[in-house]
């Protein structure tokens, strides 16, 4: 058995998106960070004082799966080692 496989069966790692904040971050057991990846869009919003929903969407939409990737591949993990998504 390899070392991936080990850890898979022996920890959960779970997958952390906070979309306000634009941040995905992979843990296992919850507490060593494996990656943290943000994906700000303060300069996208500077223009307007604040928050616009529906381009936050947009750019969450936009964005989540190249981030996503970024995120798997720092961890050095593929999406099914996850065990979790919240």
């Amino acid at each position: 058995m390899t070392e991936k496989q080990v850890l898979k069966l022996t920890s959960p790692i779970p997958l952390s998106v906070n979309h306000y904040l634009g941040t995905r971050a992979i843990l296992k057991n919850g507490r060593e960070v494996l990656s943290n990846i943000i994906s700000t869009q303060i300069e996208l919003h500077k223009k307007f004082g604040g928050v616009v929903p529906e381009i936050a969407s947009r750019h969450h939409t936009k964005n989540i799966g190249l981030v996503l990737d970024e995120a798997l591949e720092e961890a050095n993990i593929k999406l099914e080692d996850l065990s979790a998504i919240a």
